[in-house]
């Protein structure tokens, strides 16, 4: 059990110790969720819309640990890196409604929640996970 553990173990303690990780995988979120709103509305895919959704998937990505920074705390997720935040996703529609956005206003923000939840969902198969509240 031990010999199969440690590496896998080891894998995910180096993959999660780049920070540089969460931007990536929250960019190709956001890419997914651009290609996944303008097919459904069947309209064309822009090279500015592309990178536009990878920027903002990317750096909002980033978010939780701006907001909770690791910095001499390994046992850093609290409110913004938790289950209960993440509920919250849960919530856009009746968000949107209220606010009565344009389409391009929720893409964007499907696009941000999304780089959000990718970083959520990276630190949930870390060996800490995430904090209920």
């Amino acid at each position: 059990r031990g010999a199969f553990r440690t590496p896998l173990f080891l894998i995910r303690r180096f993959i999660m110790a780049l920070r540089n990780t969460h931007f990536p995988i929250a960019a190709i979120t956001g890419v997914a969720v651009y290609g996944i709103c303008k097919t459904a509305k069947r309209e064309n895919w822009t090279f500015e819309g592309v990178c536009g959704a990878a920027c903002l998937g990317g750096f909002i990505g980033l978010l939780p640990d701006i907001l909770e920074p690791a910095i001499n705390n390994p046992s850093h997720r609290a409110f913004f890196h938790s289950l209960s935040f993440l509920s919250l996703f849960l919530l856009r529609n009746k968000v949107y409604d209220k606010l009565n956005l344009s389409d391009n206003a929720r893409r964007n923000c499907n696009i941000a929640l999304a780089g959000y939840f990718s970083h959520l969902a990276l630190d949930f198969k870390s060996p800490k996970s995430l904090p209920i509240i």
